[in-house]
């Protein structure tokens, strides 16, 4: 309990700090998360959400995301938090009309351009989609969710 007491932890820094510690057992650590997210001891959305609320004004989302990411965090956890934009989201601007065509793509391959979202605009009786800055691997994601 010292080591979470003075500041939080994601499960994943409190593995890695007590099997550097080489005091305790694999099964004894598995044990002691489990325990202390059974009672929201450790809660990584939790975590997460006061990481972001904390920093926030002084890093970009972009950064807030990539110190998120090397605490281990997961995506899932960060998409809900980061991003509140959602596929079939629509919006009106004037005689404008937006539709978002999908969530944001987190991939793993390329992890500077990876969570672009793709718009449908619709002004009078023409469309067109806008890709932004949508990378190789964001667009095949997007052509297999398009065609379903």
């Amino acid at each position: 309990m010292y080591i979470i007491e003075n500041s939080s932890k994601t499960g994943k820094q409190l593995r890695d700090k007590l099997i550097q510690g080489k005091k305790y057992t694999e099964d004894v650590i598995d044990k002691t998360i489990e325990f202390l997210k059974k009672y929201d001891y450790i809660n990584d959305e939790k975590y997460a959400n006061r990481f972001t609320e904390r920093f926030m004004n002084n890093y970009s989302k972009k950064i807030l995301i990539q110190k998120l990411l090397q605490k281990c965090v997961k995506k899932n956890i960060i998409v809900n938090i980061h991003y509140s934009i959602k596929k079939n989201d629509q919006f009106k601007i004037d005689d404008i009309k937006i539709k978002v065509m999908n969530n944001k793509y987190l991939i793993d391959d390329d992890c500077i351009n990876n969570s672009s979202i793709v718009f449908k605009v619709y002004i009078e009786d023409k469309t067109m989609m806008v890709l932004g800055d949508l990378a190789y691997e964001g667009g095949i994601s997007f052509l297999k969710d398009y065609k379903n």
